[in-house]
């Protein structure tokens, strides 16, 4: 009888470690699977309009398709990365994350308070001629600083009807995501 315990309560344990492994190990590796797929697809420094056909592609669960979705790979190893992106007067987000699906940086439409987003990609090391503190509703931009040199930018604009498509894809028409070299972006 005490064998018989013995053997429940570790294949138990056992069963409870795998389960406990998976459903921490299993969402990390997909998500990381996901934005290597799209760093290698896309290309870096450069702003990229997912359509629904892309979306598909790329496995991207969890965006709503009542918004417009562009992705712009950074790479910083030798050059910081200027966003720019007017504001299209409804919601959108800009979200930064290194290649392991941690979140370096998020902003909102309400979060910002002019009609322009400016940011700079710049390795955390590196020093910068602009502010530190420089407010975004100055409209002077802002500097997010990355540990990592690789990552991608997720930019999210919301489509209230089929007659807003038009302007989105203008403003996603105006976004810029580029390398910079002394203070001059380059296309």
């Amino acid at each position: 009888m005490k064998k018989l315990l013995f053997w429940g309560i570790t294949t138990l344990l056992l069963a409870s470690a795998a389960h406990i492994a998976t459903a921490v190990v299993m969402p990390r590796m997909e998500r990381e699977r996901t934005l290597q797929n799209l760093t290698s697809t896309l290309n870096a420094n450069q702003l990229t309009l997912l359509d629904q056909a892309k979306r598909g592609t790329f496995d991207l669960k969890g965006i709503s398709p009542d918004l417009a979705v562009a992705l712009c790979p950074f790479d910083i190893t030798s050059q910081p990365v200027s966003i720019t992106a007017p504001l299209p007067g409804f919601y959108w987000s800009v979200s930064i994350f290194n290649l392991e699906g941690r979140n370096l940086y998020t902003i909102n439409d309400k979060q910002v308070g002019t009609n322009q987003f400016s940011a700079l990609i710049v390795k955390n090391s590196e020093q910068t001629d602009v502010s530190e503190d420089a407010p975004q509703r100055r409209g002077e931009g802002i500097i997010i600083r990355s540990n990592t040199d690789q990552g991608i930018v997720l930019l999210r604009i919301f489509i209230p009807d089929r007659a807003s498509m038009q302007r989105v894809e203008n403003v996603l028409g105006l976004t810029r995501c580029q390398t910079v070299s002394n203070g001059i972006s380059s296309s």
